[in-house]
């Protein structure tokens, strides 16, 4: 419901250039695929924050039902929202919050702590929206620790 996103607008602008009047079904079939190529990047950029920082053996990938929802699947299963978003930075930060939420509490080095994290601050990291970069931000320390995809091994040191 409401306004469609930017994003989505220019995607739409584009494809009916490039292939003129075509079925509503067409359109669905190739946005959803876009959808899930936008998701699979944002998954390979957690993916790699996540198996640098974490001893966590998560895997996660693409799921979409046959509704044409995009969902984050983790180890096999759905997590969270559908993804409705196209534009890259919007997904990664989703992807990261909702991978985040499913990994809360993890055990890394044999201490219950929270993924990822700021080890100059000791506080946990949040996936934000700062000057239209999707990145990893420390709100103790109000500052960006690392884009979404490139955390260090030891983030904030």
């Amino acid at each position: 419901p409401g306004e469609v996103e930017s994003a989505s607008r220019r995607w739409l602008a584009v494809f009916f250039e490039h292939q003129g009047p075509v079925a509503a079904v067409e359109v669905r079939q190739a946005f959803q695929a876009h959808q899930a190529d936008v998701a699979a990047g944002a998954i390979a950029a957690v993916q790699s924050d996540l198996d640098r920082t974490s001893s966590e053996c998560v895997r996660l990938g693409v799921r979409r039902e046959e509704s044409g929802a995009v969902r984050i699947a983790v180890d096999g299963g759905c997590c969270a929202d559908p993804v409705w978003s196209i534009e890259p930075s919007n997904v990664l930060v989703q992807v990261a919050a909702d991978v985040q939420e499913f990994v809360r509490g993890v055990i890394v080095d044999g201490h219950h702590r929270c993924w990822p994290e700021c080890r100059k601050h000791d506080a946990g990291l949040h996936a934000v929206l700062h000057d239209g970069r999707a990145v990893w931000w420390c709100r103790r320390g109000q500052h960006e620790v690392a884009p979404i995809g490139k955390l260090a091994s030891q983030a904030g040191e």
